[in-house]
């Protein structure tokens, strides 16, 4: 294990730190308390426990005692596909959704169709960043654009239309472009989130787009923090989860290497209900300047959605 005394995306240092024992969530199912259970066995961690932080400067939240790199080759070497093939029968896994899936295929052709209506620019070559199998290009593909994926695992592509290399992204030659790159629920896992951006932003060209989507686990810590934390509960967010990306910490990530943010939204995944922010940023083109409220903004408009949730519910049981 490693611990970090500075924010791994602006190198601040924490405003607070929280030691915290490491759930095992093993209401989620077989699967996810097995994955758990090794992933504490590699950081041999006997009595488990974590330290969560939040950045002071950028706001984002982060694991400060996190797995190192040999540590990550492990998992993601010799554990995580290995299960994935004991449990591909398990609801808990949704690349063993077809629905789930075609689901993602199909918003991210709409969504790259609505990015060439909305600026002008032709979307042409794609490129999809730790995209396993080409999952979400499969429409893409389909209706004739360049699609390629860049992924070390051994898993076979989805449309012989799209060509897969076993590399991770710093390993693309310099000069290999695309007017699209995808990374998602990438980002989240990875130990230098800055040198994972700037990899991606080397392979957008000029006027072209990065999109990235991670899980909105920043909501999932101040939930814990105010209301289950006292209660004993532990933090229901994946153990190899290293930040918890606030939008603001987001968005300064992606000015920090010569990108500008043109959206920002937060979706629910089909079919798995888990929250996800999605952001698109543009290289080499200046664009209206999107306003991404702050720490205290945020926390401001995360507790006043709580009551109007809240009279929701009663609604509901009322109706009931």
């Amino acid at each position: 294990m490693r611990y970090s005394s500075r924010c791994p995306v602006c190198a601040e240092t924490p405003l607070l730190e929280i030691r915290q024992s490491v759930a095992l969530a093993r209401a989620a199912g077989l699967m996810k308390a097995s994955y758990e259970e090794y992933l504490l066995k590699i950081g041999r961690q006997e009595r488990p426990k974590e330290v969560l932080a939040l950045c002071r400067g950028c706001h984002a939240g982060y694991r400060a005692l996190f797995f190192d790199e040999a540590e990550l080759g492990r998992i993601y070497d010799e554990s995580y596909h290995a299960l994935e093939s004991r449990f591909k029968d398990s609801p808990e896994l949704v690349y063993a959704d077809e629905e789930f899936l075609s689901a993602c295929a199909r918003h991210l052709a709409d969504y790259t169709q609505g990015l060439e209506t909305r600026w002008g620019r032709p979307i042409r070559q794609v490129f999809d960043i730790g995209g396993r199998d080409g999952f979400r290009l499969v429409e893409l593909a389909a209706a004739g654009r360049a699609c390629r994926v860049y992924d070390p695992i051994a898993a076979p592509v989805r449309h012989p239309a799209i060509i897969k290399e076993r590399r991770y992204a710093h390993q693309v030659p310099d000069g290999d472009q695309a007017d699209l790159v995808i990374l998602c629920n990438v980002l989240e896992h990875c130990l230098d989130p800055n040198a994972v951006v700037a990899d991606c932003a080397r392979l957008v060209a000029d006027g072209g787009f990065l999109f990235i989507e991670i899980p909105d686990d920043m909501e999932a810590c101040f939930d814990w923090y105010f209301f289950r934390r006292h209660r004993g509960s532990n933090l229901p967010v994946d153990l190899t989860h290293h930040v918890f990306f606030s939008r603001r910490s987001l968005a300064g990530l992606l000015a920090r290497h010569g990108l500008t943010l043109v959206d920002l939204q937060l979706e629910l995944l089909p079919r798995v209900g888990v929250r996800v922010l999605r952001a698109t940023a543009r290289k080499g083109v200046a664009a209206p300047l999107l306003r991404v409220p702050g720490f205290p903004s945020a926390l401001l408009l995360w507790a006043l959605r709580l009551p109007l949730r809240l009279a929701l519910k009663l609604r509901r049981g009322g109706a009931q």
